[in-house]
Formats: structure tokens, sequence, C-alpha cells
């Protein structure tokens, strides 16, 4: 069975993670000293509000390999043999490179298919979306993964 990852950078509702059977693995936020787990220990108006109280933008790091190893670990148990384990730009984040580390990890346990989306909030929700459809669909995990490559090199942000 193939499943989807993603991290909590890809801004879809949190209601489409439900019905779409999507893991996100949260990236970590420090304010000063404090670590938050994105979407787990903070929720986006504590996230707010804590700016407002320190007037300062907190900063940002990847998960761990650990904490992507946990997350894959559940996912096998709910019966994934496969995970499709899509990021944000790896020019902005090491994020993809911890899945991977996960992925080595894991090797011989269950299958990681980690790949860098070259994006990020929405347009990493639009790849996500699209491989749950396509897993529902009865795709194989190679046509999958080419179309991920495909929405990759055609998706545009503008700022």
């Amino acid at each position: 069975m193939i499943k989807v990852a993603t991290d909590s950078t890809c801004d879809l509702p949190e209601e489409c993670y439900q019905d779409y059977d999507i893991t996100v693995v949260p990236i970590n936020i420090q304010f000063g000293t404090e670590t938050y787990e994105d979407g787990v220990t903070i929720d986006r108006a504590t996230f707010f509000q804590k700016i407002e109280e320190t007037d300062k933008l907190p900063s940002t790091s990847q998960p761990s390999a650990g904490q992507f190893e946990k997350h894959y670990r559940k996912m096998m148990a709910a019966g994934a043999t496969d995970i499709i384990s899509l990021h944000v730009t790896a020019k902005l984040s090491g994020t993809f490179q911890s899945a991977e580390l996960a992925r080595e990890m894991l090797a011989g346990v269950v299958r990681v298919h980690p790949f860098d989306s070259a994006c990020g909030s929405a347009g990493l929700g639009f790849m996500a979306l699209e491989a749950v459809r396509m897993i529902r669909e009865g795709h194989a995990l190679a046509e999958i993964m080419a179309r991920m490559e495909v929405l990759r090199e055609r998706m545009n942000i503008v700022l």
C-alpha cells in the first residue's frame, strides 16, 4: 500500500490531511529558548500571538531524521509498504535531507521515497493531493513519482 507524507510547510486545510490520509511531519519552531512542533505543540493562533508578544519572528528547523522515522513507522504500522514523502524545497530547508536520512535508517523495513518539491505551501499541497488521487485511482508508484516530477517542473510560485 502506498501512503503519502509531507511536512508542515504544506498549507492544506486540516480536514484535507484527514480526508486524504496524508501524514504531516511537523517542522520545529523556536521562540527564543522554547521549541514547538508546528501544528502539534503550537497552533496557528498561538504562533501569531507569540509573534505579537515578542515582536520577533521565530526561527525554524527541519524535523530530525528520528522524527521522520517515528512517523514513517506509524505509517508502516497502518499498512504502508511504500511512502511518498513530499517536502519543502531543499533550497530553503534541510527537511528533505532529514527525510533522506530516515529513508536510509529504515532501509529493508519500509520503502520511503523522499521528494524535493522545489516549492512549499499551496504548491506542495497540490502535489500531495495529486499523489493521493493517483493512489486512489490505482496508479503504480513509478507513475506517481513521474507525475510529481512533471508537477515540480510546471510549478510556478508568484510573489
